[in-house]
């Protein structure tokens, strides 16, 4: 009835050839009848189906990787919180410390970045060592909040 069948173990579908082409059947949406029938002929038949390996897991990033990631999380993480004040990001806002009307923007800006970037590299060395991922730092970090946010 089918032939060629390969049961793909990432998602549980199927590849078959079907009038002599590959045919991928997923158990989703339009697919799903010949998903069960397929399925059905495979473990009446399972002499004939062929378990497709599990691809094998991503490399960890390199040391250069993990380094741009982190950064890239954090700065993102501070342009977020830049720009709930309207600043574009977090350089723009903490230049305003420089004097000015939004001098008190800047300052609490700074702090924040100081605090950020001072709590990062504390937790660093567990990043590069795996026992934390980027995300799971980003948790640990400092609340970054304006005054007269949330009150």
């Amino acid at each position: 009835m089918f032939q060629n069948i390969i049961r793909r173990v990432t998602d549980n579908s199927y590849v078959i050839t079907k009038n002599g082409l590959p045919y991928h059947v997923p158990n989703e949406g339009e697919f799903a009848d010949e998903w069960a029938r397929v399925h059905a002929y495979a473990l009446a038949h399972p002499d004939e189906v062929t378990e497709e390996e599990p691809p094998p897991p991503p490399e960890p990033p390199s040391p250069e990787e993990l380094s741009a990631q982190f950064t890239a999380a954090i700065n993102a993480r501070l342009n977020e919180f830049a720009r709930a004040k309207d600043y574009d990001n977090m350089d723009k806002a903490r230049l305003a410390a420089m004097g000015g009307s939004f001098q008190a923007d800047g300052l609490i800006a700074q702090q924040a970045y100081d605090t950020t970037w001072t709590a990062a590299i504390a937790i660093w060395e567990q990043v590069t060592s795996g026992a934390l991922t980027v995300d799971q730092v980003l948790e640990q970090l400092p609340a970054l909040t304006w005054p007269g946010e949330g009150e």
